[in-house]
């Protein structure tokens, strides 16, 4: 059985579902769920406080996990919460694996035939 793909539209009010989901259920996983929305990163490079450099008290940058890219962000880009985070250089209360975050993101919203990498 072949899927249709997702509009832009669709994937979208998905993703805000399950942030919304996410700030009800599991407060804790939200400033990461939200960063990631914001940005459009993945979640290795939010993750590793290593790949963050505060460039100015309202820039940081983050190395990516695939290749040498830098990219650039301001404090508008990333969740409050987050950005305390990087600036503290304290990832503790975001300490949490990978397999856990994908293990929540397909337990909390499962999503028929979407299989998540």
């Amino acid at each position: 059985m072949q899927s249709t793909p997702l509009s832009t539209e669709e994937i979208n009010e998905l993703c805000l579902q399950f942030l919304e989901t996410t700030t009800k259920a599991h407060p804790r996983y939200y400033p990461l769920f939200d960063t990631l929305y914001r940005t459009g990163m993945r979640f290795e490079d939010c993750y590793s406080l290593s790949r963050w450099a505060i460039v100015s008290p309202q820039v940081v940058t983050v190395q990516t996990a695939k290749g040498s890219d830098i990219r650039t962000f301001t404090e508008s880009d990333i969740n409050p919460y987050l950005w305390a985070a990087i600036h503290a250089q304290n990832f503790s209360y975001f300490n949490f694996s990978y397999s856990t975050i994908r293990r929540y993101f397909s337990l909390a919203f499962p999503i028929p035939n979407l299989t998540v990498l």
